[in-house]
């Protein structure tokens, strides 16, 4: 039976809503499988046609000709340089760290389940005694309603982001809520690229220096956010922040790095198979569990080096 039929018979209660959403269920995990054997011929597709690209104006490698592109102030070797230091020091600290600090801390009961005016009001409160500047373009913020800030549903995008609406000469920013301390700090971090994309004109320089603004202000922020919330979260708050932000270098290292070693292949040796060992490999270097990771992790990250 048909998912179009199973939805005219639950509407008209001859079937029951369990079936109706059991149907749905086996709808969404055959797009999900064909969705993902397609994206992998495509993205082995795309990494074939770099590696000809790279070929074709004699470059060592696709990874090169991108960092010329995105006009990077360091060369791939300084990247790759960085990435190892992030493996050999980053790794074995936040694995310390989480053995006698992060996981030991648990989250207060008073900052989960925030509704969205209550998250909203506590930032007024925390931009207007950090900034002038910032508290100004967060009133712009809200005068306009220039954000979408609802919890997150099974109809709605699970994630965060900022764009800039050109027709309206200003920056937007979306965000799911998925209950807890995260939520101040990810209203936080867009609000860090709306401020910047606000006093920029819709300019957000160039790409080694578009997270500054976002991941720079959730750590400015730690004590004012702490001061406006009616408790005594500090100690929470800068743990909870030093755990994100370790994990952010972390993860985005692993990333990065995988995106680096597929881009070394050579145009003979790009495979699916060896995709998963490379990814296998620097999952294993970062420290995170065996599984932890598959191609389409990897296929659908959207940062190319």
């Amino acid at each position: 039976m048909d998912i179009v039929l199973r939805h005219s018979l639950y509407l008209s209660g001859e079937i029951s809503e369990f079936d109706y959403y059991y149907a749905f269920l086996q709808l969404e995990m055959l797009y999900v499988e064909a969705f993902s054997a397609s994206a992998k011929e495509i993205f082995i597709n795309l990494l074939k046609t770099r590696a000809l690209i790279a070929n074709e104006l004699e470059l060592e490698d696709y990874t090169e000709y991108a960092y010329d592109g995105y006009e990077h102030d360091y060369s791939s070797d300084d990247m790759n340089a960085l990435l190892s230091d992030v493996a050999t020091y980053a790794v074995p600290l936040y694995m310390k760290l989480y053995q006698q600090v992060f996981k030991n801390y648990e989250e207060p009961s008073a900052l989960q389940n925030l509704h969205k005016n209550e998250i909203l009001n506590t930032l007024y409160t925390v931009f207007e005694s950090a900034d002038t500047e910032l508290f100004e373009a967060y009133c712009y913020m809200l005068q306009h309603s220039l954000y979408d800030i609802e919890s997150i549903s099974a109809e709605r995008y699970s994630g965060a982001f900022t764009t800039f609406f050109d027709k309206y000469n200003s920056p937007f920013i979306f965000v799911s809520t998925v209950g807890g301390a995260s939520d101040y700090f990810t209203v936080i971090h867009e609000f860090g690229h709306f401020f910047d994309s606000f006093v920029n004109n819709g300019s957000n320089g160039s790409l080694d220096l578009s997270e500054i603004s976002s991941q720079a202000l959730e750590l400015l922020m730690i004590n004012e956010l702490s001061d406006a919330l009616s408790g005594n979260y500090s100690d929470f708050l800068l743990i909870y922040q030093m755990e994100s932000f370790l994990n952010t270098i972390i993860t985005q290292g692993f990333y990065s790095m995988v995106e680096h070693e597929i881009y070394e292949l050579e145009y003979e040796s790009i495979s699916q198979s060896a995709i998963e060992q490379i990814v296998a490999d620097c999952a294993e270097k970062f420290g995170f569990p065996e599984g932890s990771f598959s191609f389409n992790d990897i296929v659908s990250i959207p940062h190319i080096v």
